[in-house]
């Protein structure tokens, strides 16, 4: 069987299949005009099929991925060789940190101030949740809705909690921080 005749009997069987789903559908009429105008053989019209089943494919793997990564609550902050696990706060400048985490890992330079937190430019601005609270050691929180701050001490203001450090000390948070200026990347897990 010819490539061009194994074609119009692919579409006629389409054709049938088609037009007995639908309720109401009208006759499809395939000519041999209208199959000597497409392009193409049979086998270039399965391969750009299957190229794009894989990619739906891909696509929906990647959704799924990022689906169950954005509904963990859970962060890494990685200082030289010390990575920090983050529990992430239940608020909305929360959830649009890890959507902006979705791209992929980014990487800040936090400066010391006022002897109890490291503080950096995030590279974009998040909602803010402002409430007054008092950090302790460990504490991560959002300052004017885009400056990351990552506590080793303590204080009390109005500001936005993004998540909180676990199972590490102050001393641990404080010797892996440093002094002066440290470049931290922030992940997913």
């Amino acid at each position: 069987m010819s490539g061009k005749n194994l074609l119009l009997v692919v579409l006629m069987l389409m054709t049938s299949f088609i037009a007995g789903c639908g309720e109401k559908s009208a006759p499809v009429n395939v000519s041999e005009k209208s199959l000597a105008d497409t392009s193409g053989t049979v086998g270039e019209l399965d391969s750009n099929q299957t190229k794009s089943a894989e990619d739906a494919v891909k696509t929906e793997t990647t959704t799924e991925n990022q689906q169950g990564i954005k509904e963990n609550n859970r962060m890494n902050i990685q200082v030289g060789d010390t990575t920090f696990s983050v529990t992430l706060e239940d608020n909305s400048s929360a959830e649009a940190l890890k959507d902006f985490l979705l791209n992929g890992e980014i990487t800040l330079s936090l400066s010391d101030y006022a002897g109890m937190e490291k503080v950096g430019n995030l590279g974009t601005t998040l909602p803010r949740n402002d409430q007054q609270i008092d950090t302790v050691p460990g504490d991560i929180i959002l300052y004017q809705g885009n400056q990351f701050v990552f506590y080793y001490g303590t204080n009390s203001w109005s500001l936005t909690r993004l998540g909180k450090v676990n199972n590490a000390s102050a001393a641990e948070i404080r010797k892996a921080l440093g002094n002066g200026n440290v470049q931290v990347t922030l992940s997913l897990e």
